[in-house]
Formats: C-alpha cells, structure tokens, sequence
C-alpha cells in the first residue's frame, strides 16, 4: 500500500465534453524496495498548445 502527500494542486479547466487536452505524469525519484524500483515523486502535466501546465506534484510518504 502506497501514502501519497499531494505537495501542489491546481484546479484546471482544460477539458470538455467535446475539447480534449494531452497530459503526462513525470516520474522521479526512484528508489529501489525490496528489488523493485518504485517512484518516490509524480508531477502531472497538461500538454497545451501554449505551453505546459503543471497542475499537481506528489511524493511517497511511506510504503507499508
């Protein structure tokens, strides 16, 4: 089981019904827990035409 502490969140408004927008989720951080690498940090992004938007970041707290 996984504890994850959202560090920023931002309210976005980028997608309709009919408008769809791209994102990715940037993982970092790895660390290796019993031979399995395992990203300790996520920060997700929406892909605009503009520019990129970063609307949250998380980061493990505690594995159990």
């Amino acid at each position: 089981m996984f504890y994850v502490k959202l560090l920023r969140w931002k309210p976005f408004v980028f997608m309709t019904a009919k408008k769809r927008e791209s994102w990715l989720c940037r993982m970092a951080n790895y660390k290796d827990i019993n031979g399995i690498k395992i990203p300790f940090s996520a920060e997700t992004v929406w892909k605009l035409k503009r520019r990129d938007f970063s609307y949250a970041k998380l980061s493990v707290t505690a594995i159990k």
